[in-house]
């Protein structure tokens, strides 16, 4: 996604700063199992204006036991960015820092509970339309809001399609679990399988944000433009997963989360 022009800015010199000049090599040997990553800035107080602005991108790592699945692949493997944004006039992200130049942290009074968009961006488009087969594909499902939870259905011709879900953040699950929704919060990913086999050419499925309304209500949209023979499945075990048992000797506790009003 491409961010807003940043203006100039320049400190007076630290006197004391120490200032070397050199180069590491950074080597991440990536020995997990396969799942989708993503990254993003995390400067201390700028997370969300940075991410906002375009700083983030997905971090796929795949395996031995994901490639041997007969999973949709190549071009029917699509990792989807989901984001709302608003924007300037002039076509710049809108964002109420209270330092534009991000040199200051914070946000305006009225945001500090989470900034909303009202654009429902997806790989940096704003409600693009994607052309496929009568085929399944796999789509890698991010959300990249600073502060939106998203409800999402996929909408066609004659009624709803289910989201098969085969991994989540941690990877591969041990078997599908079908959802006719999805509730996704920000930084959340599902590893959902979509099928298109029973849809004609010409067929239109939306995909609708149940928690948003007017310009957020709908996120995306597929086009079904040919009718293919489709060689992929999803099988009935994907991985072994080795279950969390607790023990007598761990410690239970319960977390309750409340959201309060800013103060002032």
């Amino acid at each position: 996604m491409a961010g807003m022009p940043m203006p100039s800015m320049s400190m007076p010199p630290d006197p004391l700063a120490k200032v070397e000049s050199g180069e590491r090599v950074y080597d991440y040997p990536m020995d997990q199992r396969a799942t989708t990553l993503w990254y993003h800035d995390h400067r201390m107080d700028f997370t969300g204006p940075s991410v906002y602005r375009g700083l983030a991108g997905f971090w796929l790592i795949q395996d031995e036991e994901e490639a041997a699945l007969p999973l949709p692949r190549g071009e029917r493997d699509i990792p989807l960015m989901i984001c709302d944004r608003a924007f300037n006039a002039d076509g710049s992200f809108h964002y109420p820092s209270l330092d534009p130049t991000l040199w200051s942290p914070g946000v305006e009074q009225p945001y500090m509970q989470g900034v909303l968009g009202d654009v429902m961006l997806t790989n940096g488009a704003a409600w693009p339309v994607l052309d496929v087969d009568t085929a399944r594909y796999r789509f890698r499902i991010l959300n990249s809001c600073n502060a939106r939870v998203m409800q999402l259905e996929l909408e066609g011709p004659n009624g709803t399609l289910p989201f098969v879900q085969i991994g989540s953040d941690g990877g591969l699950l041990a078997s599908p679990v079908e959802h006719q929704s999805l509730v996704i919060a920000p930084a959340q990913r599902f590893d959902v399988v979509v099928d298109f086999s029973g849809c004609k050419a010409g067929d239109e499925i939306t995909v609708r944000n149940l928690a948003g309304q007017g310009s957020t209500g709908s996120v995306l949209r597929f086009k079904v433009t040919r009718e293919v023979a489709d060689t992929s499945s999803v099988p009935a075990k994907l991985s072994t997963v080795e279950p969390l048992v607790p023990t007598a000797s761990m410690s239970r506790r319960t977390m309750d989360f409340h959201r309060y009003p800013p103060a002032g």
